[in-house]
């Protein structure tokens, strides 16, 4: 069987994902399964690229709009977005997390002040 791939796809998925479109719903809009489309990053590597710029934009289109959220300039739901945001882009809780910061310990060294003792 004949591929349906076009090297125009590769601009068309980007274009896409750009508006916050998953990789797999590009599948319906070209019509063809979305197994195709996992085929076709394995034997085009132009297309691969063209499926990681689009996630990257696919990313930042849904940080734009949970950032307008969490300033007040957009009306919307955050748990729509954060549900958004763990089924397109595997976020997760992370119950167990430790805060981002320099592990390097530090020693700390409590001294009294006796100076302001009687009889010195």
């Amino acid at each position: 069987m004949k591929s349906k791939y076009q090297d125009i796809f590769c601009d068309k998925l980007i274009e896409h994902m750009s508006d916050g479109n998953c990789f797999k719903s590009f599948a319906a809009k070209i019509g063809v399964a979305s197994r195709t489309l996992y085929d076709w990053t394995k034997k085009h590597d132009d297309f691969a690229t063209a499926k990681s710029i689009g996630r990257a934009k696919s990313l930042e289109y849904w940080l734009k709009i949970g950032k307008e959220l969490a300033l007040g300039e957009r009306k919307g739901s955050a748990v729509v977005w954060i549900f958004t945001m763990k089924n397109l882009f595997g976020w997760h809780d992370n119950k167990n997390a430790e805060p981002e910061t320099d592990k390097t310990p530090i020693s700390i060294q409590i001294v009294r002040d006796d100076s302001q003792k009687t009889g010195h």
